[in-house]
């Protein structure tokens, strides 16, 4: 005989101990021996009971729990765990990291939530195993390390894997192009080399984790040199590092000395020889491989034609004849979202002409006949990188120049995800641009 539920306060046919109540609002309960299985409210909501048990004899408990999606929360958790499906976790990290671990062998529809106890997540992050399944259609373990964090997983299937469905943003790593140029070397005075470029690294896919603090430090750009003979307080670029990378600061050229040689100074690029005459050639600095290249040479036979400094693209040329070398091209990148050169050597110095300036802005040489061209050198520009043009031949001006500090800029496909220097947002990118040192949260 089939059974029948009647909303009449009354037992329901051919099942013992099942019975059916409605109170005043017209709500349908229905009961086995006083314990609710499911409620029927007048709006045609259903409201399930604790627990399910399902035909293969496994049970899912559906009571609320102030938020938690169904989830049954448990004790707080401050060491390493395994996560049980349909369980909340508040996770104290005050001591220490935690290292969760996800269920295993997870069915469609399995349930998990972690969330920061005591907002220490940032220094002591969790680091959620994904044990075997995705996460986010990623092989890759999530990292998370934002205070106040709490993340609900669901487990949706072996594509995807556990994907997040109680905050909009992807909990797991993501990655950034970069650029980093360190300082360019500064120029010695009176018949000085150019100045020697920043080193300059550059990539994509960097792999980052949000929340983590990536600290950057933005090297200087290397001092000028006095126009005394031999010129003194010249000095090199300084270093960037960003993300476990070290630029290396542009090498200096070492200006006038009677009677001698004097060659540029190893750095990111080589900065540029300088001469006396005749038998004194000064040879150009050695760049960084990966980073930059050599300076040139002084060619030392006439009017003292002093090398130009290297830059991340080329090589500086050697000084010739009347002339001083040119500073070596830079690199062009276009991260910023349109083609910049960063990271040009300084020209080189010479009695009647200074070497060029080259792409990548690494300033002018100096020259040394008032009536053919002053004997200023051109600086290179703040956060370019560039080395600096070298003094020209003028015993009482003739100084020599400064050259560009350097720069960290960032990029990343999407709106903003995390913080640091100067943001933009062009061409569907997120650009982070470091003319200074700070850090960088991802």
């Amino acid at each position: 005989m089939a059974s029948t539920i009647n909303a009449d306060n009354g037992v329901v046919s051919g099942i013992t101990g099942i019975r059916t109540t409605a109170d005043n609002s017209g709500n349908l309960a229905l009961q086995a021996n006083g314990v609710t299985l499911l409620t029927v409210a007048t709006n045609n909501t259903i409201v399930l009971g604790n627990t399910l048990k399902f035909a293969d004899g496994t049970t899912a408990n559906t009571a609320s729990s102030g938020g938690g999606g169904g989830l049954t929360w448990q004790a707080v958790q401050s060491a390493n765990f395994t996560a049980s499906s349909g369980n909340a976790y508040a996770i104290s990290t005050i001591s220490q990291p935690v290292y969760v671990t996800l269920p295993s062998s997870p069915g469609a529809g399995n349930t998990v939530q972690l969330t920061d106890y005591a907002g220490t997540w940032g220094s002591n992050s969790v680091t959620v195993n994904r044990n075997g399944a995705n996460i986010q259609g990623d092989t890759a373990n999530v990292v998370l390390a934002t205070n106040r964090q709490s993340v609900g997983l669901v487990y949706i299937n072996a594509a995807q894997g556990w994907i997040p469905y109680s905050q909009g943003s992807s909990i797991g790593p993501y990655t950034i192009d970069y650029l980093i140029v360190a300082g360019g070397g500064g120029s010695g005075g009176w018949i000085g080399g150019g100045g020697g470029a920043g080193g300059l690294i550059s990539g994509n896919s960097l792999v980052v984790n949000p929340g983590a603090n990536y600290p950057i430090v933005i090297g200087g750009g290397g001092s000028a040199g006095s126009a005394a003979t031999p010129s003194t307080g010249q000095s090199g670029g300084g270093n960037t590092t960003a993300f476990s990378y070290t630029a290396i600061g542009g090498g200096y050229s070492l200006g006038y000395a009677a009677t001698t040689s004097r060659a540029g100074t190893n750095g990111g690029s080589g900065g540029g020889g300088s001469g006396w005459g005749p038998g004194y050639s000064g040879t150009g600095g050695a760049g960084t491989s990966g980073q930059g290249n050599n300076g040139g040479s002084a060619e030392g036979a006439n009017y003292y034609a002093c090398g130009g400094g290297g830059g991340a693209g080329a090589v500086g040329s050697n000084g010739s004849g009347t002339a001083g070398g040119n500073g070596g091209v830079g690199f062009a990148s276009s991260i910023s979202g349109s083609s910049v050169y960063y990271a040009g050597g300084g020209g080189g110095a010479a009695y009647q002409g200074g070497g060029a300036s080259s792409a990548g802005t690494g300033g002018a040489g100096g020259g040394g006949n008032a009536t053919i061209t002053s004997a200023t050198p051109a600086s290179d520009g703040v956060n370019t990188g560039g080395g600096a043009g070298g003094g020209g031949y003028d015993t009482s001006s003739a100084t020599g120049a400064s050259g560009g500090s350097g720069i960290v800029i960032l990029r990343y496909l999407g709106p903003q995800k995390g913080s640091g220097g100067a943001i933009t947002s062009i061409g569907g990118y997120t650009i982070h641009t470091f003319t200074s040192s700070g850090s960088y949260v991802a």
